[in-house]
């Protein structure tokens, strides 16, 4: 059975920072990692933290097979990357688990905060997917600007389009609430969103 994008590690553990930041804790100390997972940036999560793959991968690219070495600077998927970075996310996590505790949040159920994580890796990793079909470079994209480009190289309408932003919108809301933040609407607006990715499967998988 294919495990749902909320299920994968990297959801996971992204969408329980994402709680973590919306409780008004300090991530200062793990920013930098969180950042370079959340925004797609493997080869810097590597860097941080180089937990040893697990298992073997073996990726076939433009006549030649490839089993280790991978990196994103060197054209890799971001699929191959996501299976080398399975380890170092799961020990991530385990460290963030290890500050922070077990955290219940009275809005937003564990179910959105992982949807949300997936929903804006799936998006970058769409689209890095796309720049290597239509040999097209994207580089330090916003999570707004990824999905207009998605939204161009799938034909997606402008109503479909204006829920995927308004999906965005609600993650921004989860890291910065501002005073009186409407999370039953967000979450209405969010769930929206989350039928579009569905229809144009924009999952990270």
């Amino acid at each position: 059975m294919k495990i749902r994008d909320e299920q994968t590690p990297i959801a996971q553990v992204v969408g329980y920072m994402l709680k973590v930041i919306k409780s008004g804790n300090n991530i200062k100390a793990y920013k930098e990692a969180f950042n370079a997972i959340k925004h797609g940036d493997y080869d810097c999560f590597l860097r941080l933290i180089n937990e040893p793959m697990q298992g073997f991968i073996v990726q076939w690219k433009e006549g030649e097979m490839k089993t280790e070495g991978f990196a994103q600077a060197k054209g890799d998927s971001d699929i191959a990357l996501l299976y080398v970075i399975e380890p170092s996310i799961i020990q991530f996590g385990k460290t963030c688990f290890t500050a922070y505790g077990k955290l219940v949040d009275a809005d937003i159920p564990d179910l959105i905060f992982c949807r949300c994580a997936a929903y804006e890796i799936s998006m970058r990793v769409q689209l890095n997917k796309e720049a290597q079909n239509h040999k097209l470079r994207y580089n330090n994209l916003t999570l707004a600007e990824a999905i207009a480009e998605l939204g161009k190289l799938n034909e997606i309408t402008d109503t479909e389009l204006d829920l995927l932003h308004q999906g965005r919108r609600f993650i921004n809301l989860i890291k910065h609430p501002g005073k009186s933040p409407k999370w039953a609407e967000g979450m209405a607006a969010f769930e929206a969103a989350w039928t579009v990715r569905e229809k144009y499967q924009l999952q990270i998988y």
